[in-house]
């Protein structure tokens, strides 16, 4: 009993201090974490496992790995699988069957295993692991494309090698017994079948059972974790390791359910994620013997080199053969591999139960699989970023901000940061509030920061800092403590002052970001001061102008922001923190303008100091005389005028007769008091603007022939080929919910001017307002209550107006009310 509780310790103290000192190093964990285990199990003897655990190692181990597939199918998230390409999809199927063909090949010619090692051995080495892959991409800073090719591979192929493993031990075990292959494989399929069918009601349960509040929020973590280990057991009893087929289907099936409860376990399950790596790799490369080393030869080197080399290699060119991924792109993917936890622990699972079946090469298992990840994660771990050089597929290397928020501050603050070479992107779920960055040409997310959805469709990784910089500073906050975990509690930042612990009616400090500028100005000072015409700065240093003469030359009012470095590192100016300003670096200062008056007032004074003001003065009072004469004058040219005698009448020329080829020209009118002066006619009336509807069926959001056709009629007016501008108004029905109906009238309406900037319609000529069901043309329902389906097929539109540059305001769009769901959208 103390035995097991001091290995318990030292496996948690050696395998977190492993992934601690990869962080801080910047080195793969699971290297750190082999060496810690070997070291403290075969090299110095400081505990033994098997001898402390006995039999129990198995089912701990076997208990640890489905948890971790678990974790890893709570990743997959097929919406995100449909926004990249099907070569994910053809590395999930075609790649996995042609690596296992290829791994087993080369495990028997090569490595020399017995047939049915091999084949289960290379079913296995399918596997590569985002806990080791997605380190190293954030090392190498891969192009987007590339790199979500090898993460969604490692996510997906973590359970297909475990699936692949399980089924070729089921039939070796089988077929030992007699049995045939029609006796097994069918079995086999029904077992799997059943374990997937198992899998999928106990996610189906958990999504039932959480959002109805059947299980209270602080057990739903344990009461999910009991469930997975339940549901192994079971599936586990009914067929061998049909347990890891069940857990991985139940984690899939939740990614996909939506189930927003879940979303408060996963910072949980991470860790228990982590624990579960760390005490697994620990306990079983603390397992490893001598005798288990011994095995390993020259034929094992030969196999590695083979399995970089040829096997890998071989499996990824075939496999994109035909897709539209560029060579470069494939030749580095084909490089990297990198083996993790998985691996080892399902080698480690099956060794000893070959073993049991008769197959000596079972006990080699262990120390290859050990082997097979020290050399991948050393060759690919290592050499990333100059493969990613010399295959021309390096992304971004400075680190990025993530602006949440689309104001008049954020988007300045972005374009500022573009012009300074650092990646910014500006995340908002208003549209409207969008266009000013869309004109701009700047980065920009459409959607809720805060929706799940969110994850699977912008990627995080290349943004070191996040602001928080909407309106609603309760927002702000709730999306800094959202975030805090995933960027860093240190990274998270917004607008506002800082917390008062002692103030109950304050947000807690715990759960706010890092307040922006040391005097934490709050949303209302940032708009007020914006009103003023305060502007950011951006000052370099050097070695001879430092950050004093940088805050000289400033207003003294200024207030700094962040210090961007030479390697583009942020660090910012909070109400806690006070960078260090070095050579190189520049200085984002937040400043009131630039008050030219003082500088001009100090150039009118003489060397002595005395005013020059009173020579313009006595300037002013000399011309004075001279425009009194002026205007005397002028009264006497007018009396002149009016007393010289009129022109004698001229007799009228009899008019022409009017022709239909050539009218006659009105006679141009003039002036009763003065002939001279000719009136000029009043303007035309501005044209009346056109108008064409455009309808849409129930739910639908797409242009009909007969809408193009209509908006083909509009492209075509002269009027907007005179620079008129375009409004359109899109509505809907009353078919769902206010704020239903609100987005898809924007959806139908951005799909109206979509079209036209694609046809060569510039944006800003563009005003687009949506009005969900609030304008109807005709009732939504019949007097007792029914739907008027004419009338909600008419209430279906988008109006689109022509109005010319002059036209009055009021003939623009109609007017309306704001509905609940925008004001709270505006907040």
């Amino acid at each position: 009993m103390q035995e097991q509780a001091i290995v318990i310790a030292l496996v948690g103290v050696l395998g977190i201090g492993a992934q601690w000192l990869a962080w801080r190093t910047n080195r793969p964990a699971i290297v750190l974490m082999l060496g810690a285990g070997f070291l403290a199990g075969p090299v110095l003897g400081v505990f033994d496992p098997e001898h402390a655990f006995g039999g129990l190692l198995e089912s701990m181990v076997a208990i640890g790995v489905a948890l971790v597939l678990f974790e890893g199918g709570l990743s997959l998230n097929f919406a995100e699988l449909r926004h990249t390409s099907n070569a994910v999809w053809r590395m999930a199927t075609i790649g996995v069957a042609l690596g296992w063909l290829f791994g087993a090949l080369a495990a028997n010619a090569i490595a020399g295993l017995v047939w049915p090692v091999a084949v289960l051995f290379g079913g296995i080495l399918v596997v590569t692991g985002p806990t080791v892959v997605m380190p190293l991409l954030r090392q190498a800073t891969v192009q987007p494309r590339p790199a979500s090719l090898l993460k969604w591979e490692a996510i997906v192929n973590d359970p297909t090698g475990a699936l692949c493993a399980v089924a070729a031990y089921e039939y070796f075990r089988l077929s030992a017994a007699g049995a045939t292959w029609i006796e097994i494989i069918p079995p086999l399929l029904m077992a799997a079948a059943l374990a997937g069918v198992l899998g999928y009601l106990a996610a189906r349960f958990v999504a039932w059972a959480y959002p109805r509040g059947l299980v209270p929020e602080y057990l739903k973590v344990p009461v999910l974790f009991v469930i997975v280990i339940a549901l192994f057991v079971v599936c586990n009893a009914i067929e061998h390791e049909a347990g890891l087929v069940a857990v991985t289907v139940m984690g899939v099936a939740l990614a996909n359910m939506n189930v927003q409860s879940l979303r408060s376990i996963h910072p949980f399950k991470e860790t228990v994620a982590v624990l579960m790596v760390s005490g697994i790799f620990v306990l079983l490369s603390a397992s490893l013997k001598w005798s288990d080393l011994a095995y390993l030869n020259w034929r094992f080197g030969l196999f590695l080199l083979a399995l970089l080399f040829i096997v890998r290699p071989a499996t990824v060119l075939i496999t994109l053969l035909g897709t539209s991924i560029p060579w470069k792109e494939r030749l580095f993917v084909a490089w990297i591999a990198p083996r993790g936890i998985v691996l080892v622990a399902i080698s480690g699972l099956f060794a000893l139960r070959l073993t049991e079946l008769g197959y000596a090469d079972g006990n080699v298992l262990i120390g290859l699989s050990f082997a097979v990840v020290v050399a991948t994660v050393l060759a690919h771990g290592f050499t990333v970023d100059l493969a990613a050089r010399v295959f021309g597929v390096t992304g971004e290397t400075r680190p990025g901000l993530l602006l949440v928020g689309s104001t008049r501050w954020t988007i300045a603050l972005a374009e500022l940061m573009r012009d300074l070479k650092t990646p910014v992107m500006i995340v908002d779920s208003s549209w409207q509030r969008l266009t000013p960055a869309r004109r701009k040409d700047l980065p920009y997310y459409h959607g809720e920061i805060l929706n799940e959805a969110t994850e699977h469709n912008l990627d995080l990784t290349p943004y070191e800092a996040l602001v928080a910089a909407t309106e609603n500073e309760a927002y702000n906050t709730l999306v800094c403590s959202e975030f805090a975990y995933e960027i860093g509690r240190d990274a998270v930042y917004q607008i506002g002052e800082p917390g008062d612990e002692d103030d109950p009616q304050a947000m807690p400090e715990a759960l706010r970001g890092r307040a922006l500028f040391e005097s934490g100005y709050g949303v209302d000072d940032i708009s007020q001061r914006l009103e003023q015409g305060w502007e950011l700065r951006k000052t370099k240093l050097s070695e001879n102008f430092r950050f004093e003469d940088a805050k000289d030359v400033l207003p003294p009012a200024a207030n700094m922001l962040m210090l961007l470095k030479e390697d583009g590192r942020m660090q910012f100016f909070t109400h806690a923190a006070r960078p260090k300003p070095g050579p190189g670096d520049t200085v984002i200062s937040f400043a009131p303008p630039k008050d030219r008056s003082a500088p001009k007032r100090d150039a009118k004074r003489d060397p002595k100091g005395d005013p020059k003001g009173a020579k313009p003065a006595a300037k002013g009072v000399a011309i004075m005389p001279v425009v009194l004469a002026c205007a005397m004058l002028a009264g006497c040219d007018g009396m002149r005028q009016d007393r010289a005698p009129a022109p004698a009448p001229t007799a009228s020329p009899s008019p022409a007769p009017s022709s239909i080829v050539a009218p006659t020209p009105t006679p141009t009118p003039t002036s009763i008091m003065r002939p001279d002066v000719i009136e000029q006619s009043p303007p035309p009336p501005p044209a009346p603007p056109l108008h064409v509807t455009i309808g849409f069926a129930e739910g639908g959001a797409e242009l009909s022939e007969a809408a193009v056709a209509k908006l083909e009629k509009i492209l075509a007016s002269p009027r907007l080929a005179e620079g008129a501008e375009l409004y359109i108004g899109a509505h809907s029905d009353s078919g769902g919910s206010d704020r239903a109906n609100m987005k898809v009238s924007r959806q139908r309406g951005q799909l109206v001017e979509d079209w036209f900037v694609a046809h060569g319609i510039a944006e800003d000529r563009i005003t687009l307002v949506a009005f969900g069901e609030q304008n109807p043309v005709e009732p939504n329902a019949l007097p007792d209550g029914t739907p008027n389906e004419e009338g909600r097929r008419a209430n279906r539109r988008v109006e689109v107006r022509v109005i010319a540059p002059d036209a009055d305001a009021a003939d623009k769009a109609p007017a309306r009310e704001a509905t609940l769901v925008e004001m709270l959208d505006d907040q």
